[in-house]
């Protein structure tokens, strides 16, 4: 006894304090400070690392570093024992799915599959859990038929979504719309939602972005500042911020507005979309003829992707001509 005593305090030494418990290291994920939980889970107790609980921590770290097939090859295994852990069925959906989205294009499908099938074993365990029917409502909306996705299932989803959380559901309801193209249908419901709701931030968000989506630029950039304006988090900040500055990039119009609200994001601590904000930013630039801005911003940019990859190569050849 004695010596487990010292031993105890001795790694409670080394590790600069007490010991961590596994719910320091999801209260460090939920507040996205992944180098403090990844310091608090080197310092649980053995038992607590190899838990099932421990092992979906580290996994939920690996997906927060962007380690995606190590998230995936630790949850893998655990699945066939652990049939009605949500958490699980969760986590594991979500390294298939980041899997599907780095495959090749002969693998895809197969971890598509797997990520929905988990999202919706989740579902099933749990018909309450908010963050895996978001997740399927996200899978459904967004996957083509042939990955598995289903516009009728997304939408019976949210409905169980909306009796939980009213202003969450009618937000997926308005993206699924926007997702189709169907735009009378999303006014339809964000304006409901906001009848219910007028100082939901969300919700004036959602319509912002019914409204950009049909280049009402007006429209968009009022929805947004009363978005901002009833903000109730950092979160809900920055996407108002980013769309400020994407609308003006889109619209070339209100650029310093634009400017100020993506300089602003950019000094919030931990941005959110950070590259993206930082190209937008350079196009707003390259707009008022502040090319070597745009340029430094288009420096920072850190390994882009996708999308993103193809918009910093335009802007770069746009710049070079007007060199």
């Amino acid at each position: 006894m004695k010596k487990s005593i010292v031993s105890l305090l001795a790694l409670s030494v080394l590790s600069g304090g007490v010991l961590a418990t596994q719910v320091d290291v999801d209260s460090a994920l939920k507040a996205r400070n992944i180098a403090l939980a990844q310091q608090e889970f080197l310092t649980l107790e053995s038992n607590e690392k190899v838990s099932l609980a421990g092992k979906i921590l580290q996994a939920r770290i690996y997906l927060a570093l962007d380690k995606t097939e190590d998230a995936y090859d630790l949850l893998e295994p655990l699945i066939k024992g652990n049939s009605n852990h949500v958490e699980l069925h969760l986590r594991f959906g979500q390294s298939a799915v980041g899997m599907a989205q780095k495959a090749s294009i002969f693998s895809k499908l197969g971890y598509a599959k797997e990520g929905r099938k988990a999202w919706e074993k989740a579902v099933e365990i749990d018909p309450t859990h908010i963050q895996a029917l978001e997740n399927v409502i996200g899978f459904h909306t967004g996957a083509p038929s042939i990955a598995g996705g289903d516009k009728d299932k997304a939408k019976a989803y949210i409905e169980t979504l909306k009796k939980l959380d009213f202003e969450l559901g009618t937000f997926k309801l308005v993206m699924l719309h926007l997702n189709e193209e169907q735009f009378d249908s999303a006014h339809d419901a964000v304006n409901q939602g906001i009848e219910k709701m007028p100082i939901s931030s969300d919700l004036l968000f959602s319509k912002a972005l019914v409204h950009t989506a049909q280049e009402q630029w007006d429209d968009a950039r009022s929805s947004l500042v009363k978005a901002l304006e009833y903000a109730i988090d950092d979160q809900q900040k920055q996407q108002a911020l980013y769309q400020q500055g994407r609308v003006a990039a889109k619209s070339e119009q209100e650029i310093q507005s634009g400017i100020d609200a993506l300089t602003a994001l950019l000094a919030m601590p931990e941005p959110a979309r950070a590259n993206w904000a930082k190209l937008r930013l350079a196009q707003l630039y390259v707009m008022t003829q502040k090319v070597t801005l745009a340029q430094e911003l288009l420096e920072e940019i850190d390994d882009p992707q996708g999308p993103l990859k193809d918009e910093v190569k335009k802007l770069k050849r746009k710049i070079k001509k007007m060199s």
